[in-house]
């Protein structure tokens, strides 16, 4: 890794070879720059998803993935621990004190809980958990990323392709100790979230090497890429040599790993279980809500919403002649109703993505009355790979390459399609596109006078709570007012956001049951259990991350209300919602302090 050096700036008063030689520190530019270098080559698949270049990165990566293990956690934060140090001396030079402040808490939240050594820090510098579970973990980020979101253009990206399979023997290894590590420490996942880890692992090493993801997304990029059959015939071959003689071995000894634990079952769903759960857990609502919130006054908040929402959603249902059951069991009569449901086939599902399609579409065009700035790049709806799609969530958004070369990917998951009712479907579309997760990310990545670090920020709370406030956005917007289901669908969407206060906090500080959480919501909600046992398994794995929606949403409502009450008449919604898509991801009091200064100039 570099270290910084100072600039050596030669006089150009005179020609002379003698003349006086000054040392400059460098700039804060220059220096947030160099960390911008030091997060990438820790996490080299990340510098792939965004684009960069090795002059960016400052180091050759291509053909790296970052080390997952024990040590790699160790050099983290020794890495973070030093930026930190340096970002402290800044202020003096060029860059603004926003930033400084900005970076300043996101680098606070990059070192994790510094006192627990279990569980991962990830690609966002996250700290997790378990560096094994169903869902999202080192390895499944690494082998979706290399599949779906590291690009291939020629012969040399092949290269760098292969070398990175091979690349996943060691990270396989590094996952395999650190999991090994957590559960001599007893620190485990609970029982049921290693047996769906399991299944992903032995699923994802079934099929015949040649027709493995990995492989076959090698072989279509290389066509697209126009790479002569003669080079591109003998890469794919090699890649399908490195899965069966490398990869496949490597992974079937985390499968070994795990497979070694499961005669112990857990003490609990949540990390109450564990040694330093409670701890670990306030963590996690700070790390992935950025609340200081008791658990037990976010639960509390949790149950009142729930009761807000469901009452609203009675009397909508009551006025389209719904009146029969509670809430949740109206809406499941409404999710299986046929004029509800596509297909469950091919045909089905092609129908549904055209649909969602048209839906951006056609919000693209009521943009201009809410922003005005608006994303450059486009955004893609895909529905998640088979191999994947049983472990996978609902719906998730990534981001675009920096370069514009990639477009922000939108996957939603198409497994069943009786989890797609049509009044459902709306409010997923613009959570995750539009005015949602591309509208912001793809705009905060456009600010080019923005150091790299900040433009590629990612606070849980900001981007989700964002993504929920537009959800309310978009009915505001008028898209439901020839629509009363799709608002139903919406509004639905809201109280399982408030449902998720209830039961994260239920399974990590209430000590429910797996079983009980499930009971709760799929009675509140009307949700299918298929739907709900997957959210509640996904709070059990990433504790705290589903606070982040309506914390953050209720906050960012209470900014436009402090703004319109100040404001009056001159309040803008165009003029707000650029100030906040414009200034990037950042901590929420962070938001609310540029949010007043905005109103303190008169909007």
């Amino acid at each position: 890794m570099k270290k910084l050096l100072p600039l050596v700036l030669v006089s150009a008063c005179s020609g002379s070879a003698d003349a006086p030689q000054v040392n400059q520190s460098p700039t804060d530019s220059a220096v947030l720059e160099q960390h911008a270098q030091q997060m990438m080559q820790l996490r080299p698949i990340r510098a792939s998803r965004f684009g960069l270049t090795m002059s960016e990165v400052g180091a050759p990566f291509a053909s790296l993935i970052g080390d997952y293990g024990p040590d790699g956690m160790a050099l983290w934060r020794k890495t973070v621990a030093g930026m930190q140090n340096e970002l402290s001396t800044l202020g003096n030079s060029d860059v603004d004190q926003l930033t400084l402040d900005v970076l300043g808490d996101a680098y606070r939240r990059y070192s994790g809980a510094t006192d627990i050594p279990h569980g991962f820090i990830n690609h966002l510098g996250r700290h997790r958990a378990y560096v094994i579970n169903q869902i999202r973990h080192p390895l499944r980020w690494v082998t979706d990323s290399m599949t779906d979101y590291v690009a291939i253009n020629s012969q040399t990206d092949a290269r760098h392709y292969l070398r990175r399979l091979q690349a996943l023997e060691p990270l396989s290894q590094q996952v395999r100790d650190k999991f090994v590590q957590d559960y001599e420490a007893g620190w485990m996942p609970p029982l049921v979230l290693r047996e769906k880890a399991l299944l992903w692992l032995q699923g994802y090493i079934a099929p015949v090497p040649l027709e493995h993801p990995l492989v076959t997304s090698l072989e279509e990029r290389l066509a697209k890429a126009n790479v002569e059959v003669e080079v591109a015939g003998p890469m794919v071959t090699e890649a399908a040599r490195i899965l069966q003689q490398t990869v496949y071995p490597a992974f079937q000894g985390v499968i070994d790993a795990v497979q070694g634990t499961m005669q112990q079952a857990s003490a609990g769903d949540g990390l109450w279980a564990l040694p330093e759960g409670d701890a670990f857990y306030r963590h996690a609502i700070y790390s992935e809500a950025g609340s200081r919130m008791d658990p037990a006054d976010i639960h509390a908040l949790g149950l009142r919403e729930v009761e807000r929402i469901i009452a609203e959603m009675d009397a909508l249902l009551r006025s389209e002649g719904l009146i029969e059951g509670s809430v949740g069991e109206r809406m499941n009569q409404l999710a299986r109703r046929p004029d509800q449901l596509y297909p469950d086939s091919e045909e089905g599902r092609a129908q549904l993505l055209d649909d969602l399609n048209l839906l951006v579409a056609e919000i693209n065009e009521q943009l201009p009355t809410q922003f005005g700035v608006l994303p450059e790049q486009t955004v893609e709806i895909r529905a998640f790979p088979v191999l994947v799609q049983d472990s996978a969530p609902g719906g998730t958004y990534s981001r675009p390459a920096l370069d514009g070369s990639r477009p922000g990917i939108f996957h939603i998951n198409l497994r069943n399609m009786e989890e797609r009712a049509r009044f459902s479907l709306n409010m997923l579309t613009y959570h995750e596109t539009s005015p949602g997760h591309h509208l912001q990310i793809a705009i905060a990545t456009n600010q080019g006078s923005q150091p790299l670090l900040r433009r590629t920020l990612s606070i849980s709370e900001f981007s989700e709570g964002w993504a929920l406030y537009s959800e309310q956005l978009a009915a505001e917007m008028g898209v439901y007012d020839e629509d009363p289901f799709g608002d139903l669908g919406r509004l639905q969407a809201e109280l399982w956001r408030s449902i998720r206060l209830v039961l994260d906090t239920g399974l990590h500080h209430q000590r429910w049951s797996r079983e009980k959480a499930i009971e709760y919501g799929m009675r509140m909600s009307g949700r299918p259990e298929i739907s709900v046992t997957a959210e509640v398994e996904r709070y059990m794995a990433w504790p705290g991350q589903a606070l982040a929606y309506k914390l953050g949403m209720l906050e960012i409502l209470d900014m436009r209300k402090e703004a319109r009450t100040a404001l009056g008449d001159e309040f803008d919604p165009r003029s707000f919602h650029d100030l906040i898509t414009t200034g990037g991801s950042m901590e929420l009091p962070r938001l609310r302090q540029r949010v007043q200064a905005w109103i303190a100039a008169g909007g």
